[in-house]
């Protein structure tokens, strides 16, 4: 019984790479162009409505539309912090399975006829885990942009994408993007670090 939970457990984790790695390649296919900011090469992706580092291809990625919306500080800012991110290149990469692994239990769970219990327990479980492992992720990543003279700008330009994105209710913003803690919450620690320039 032992060997076939290993195997079984072996075999998600291919799965799950495998799929990571899927993903990266449609995120590589869907680049169009790129500029540079900070001295850093970054990549456009149309539609994505957001600034990203990904793990796997070490490049940052960016809306084209937040070049037209920001100016050059903010979007310095953005990559400032999506280089917060590389400094912590393999946890975000953990973190990446992490997620992962709930959007597949999320396509099995929608999938099935019947719903199937045992499924459930180990997502709530990762869940609990990937939440506050990417709350931490963030709150370095802000760190990082502070220590550059980019704090007070970033949660200035993270606010104008909230507003955009998400309902201005508090708990419809937690229950609609859960990876990422609230604005006030990473302004208190940039303030309480003294980086809220």
């Amino acid at each position: 019984m032992k060997k076939i939970i290993i195997k079984i457990v072996l075999g998600y984790l291919v799965i799950l790479i495998v799929y990571n790695l899927y993903l990266t390649y449609t995120i590589e296919r869907a680049v169009t162009s790129q500029i540079k900011i900070c001295g850093e090469a970054v990549y456009l992706i149309p539609g994505i409505k957001t600034a990203m580092y990904h793990s796997v291809t070490n490049r940052i990625y960016i809306d084209p539309e937040f070049i037209k919306k920001y100016d050059t500080k903010e979007l310095e800012s953005l990559v400032w912090h999506e280089r917060g991110h590389r400094e912590r290149r393999f946890q975000l990469y953990v973190v990446s399975l992490l997620n992962t692994s709930l959007e597949v239990g999320g396509k099995i769970e929608k999938q099935s006829f019947i719903m199937i219990p045992f499924l459930y327990g180990p997502q709530i479980i990762t869940a609990a885990v990937v939440i506050p492992m990417s709350h931490y992720q963030e709150f370095k990543a802000d760190e990082f942009c502070g220590q550059h003279g980019y704090g007070g700008t970033l949660i200035k330009v993270i606010k104008k994408i909230v507003s955009e994105q998400l309902p201005s209710n508090l708990l419809l913003q937690v229950a609609l993007d859960p990876f990422h803690p609230p604005v006030d919450a990473r302004k208190i620690a940039l303030n309480v670090k003294g980086l809220l320039k």
